[in-house]
């Protein structure tokens, strides 16, 4: 008589289930970063009129300050609301940093695209009260 064994989850495989949350998580700021560079307005001012891409410029070192929190809670058993939580944010810091609108002043006129030099700020801190809050989960 066979008799059927269902060979349990090592710990390897249980890690690389949980990391894929984290990789979401991770992958979420990263595209949410890319689309942002590329698609908000340019801070436009002079009389010249140049544009500067400030989301290009900036949105970086706020992903990459947001991917270290992560980092604190790679490895952390995590459920799926973890990553969703972080995918969710980053979506509403990138469609916020390309929908807003501008701050436009004076003759020329300069526009300012406040919510570009906002939004990954909120969403950076928003990232670390998330990961210490999975970490917190742990113990």
């Amino acid at each position: 008589m066979l008799t059927e064994t269902r060979p349990e989850l090592s710990g390897s495989h249980m890690q690389q289930r949980l990391d894929v949350w984290w990789l979401v998580a991770v992958g979420s700021v990263v595209l949410s970063v890319l689309a942002a560079s590329i698609f908000s307005p340019d801070m436009v001012t002079g009389s010249n009129q140049e544009h500067l891409p400030m989301a290009g410029m900036i949105d970086w070192l706020w992903g990459l300050i947001a991917i270290g929190y992560l980092a604190f809670a790679r490895g952390v058993r995590s459920d799926p609301s973890f990553g969703i939580a972080v995918a969710i944010l980053w979506l509403a810091v990138a469609v916020t940093s390309i929908a807003a609108p501008e701050m436009v002043t004076g003759t020329d006129p300069t526009r300012i695209p406040i919510a570009v030099f906002i939004a990954p700020v909120v969403g950076c801190l928003a990232t670390g009260f998330i990961a210490l809050a999975a970490v917190r989960r742990r113990d």
